[in-house]
């Protein structure tokens, strides 16, 4: 959620302002509308830069939502679901 804060506040906003303002001509005033659309892309490509950053590092895989003991528990019921429903879609 901060990335997207990031990308939005930090990086667009400024980007789209800086752009227009490059582009003020007599045609535009207030600076061409395609500096809106440039400032959009810019800000997804850096977003994607940071959320990759963060994946390749790695943090993510160490915390789960469940413990390590639970998840065997899970497995085996998850597995014996599986077995159960086979067979009874298959008119056994």
């Amino acid at each position: 959620m901060w990335i997207s804060f990031i990308t939005t506040v930090i990086i667009r906003v400024p980007i789209a302002y800086t752009i227009a303002h490059l582009t003020k001509s007599e045609a535009y005033p207030t600076g061409r509308p395609e500096s809106v659309f440039v400032s959009l892309l810019m800000a997804w490509v850096f977003g994607a830069i940071i959320n990759l950053a963060f994946y390749k590092r790695g943090k993510w895989r160490k915390e789960g939502l469940v413990g390590e003991d639970s998840k065997e528990e899970n497995k085996d019921k998850y597995i014996n679901l599986n077995k159960k429903q086979v067979l009874e879609g298959s008119g056994k």
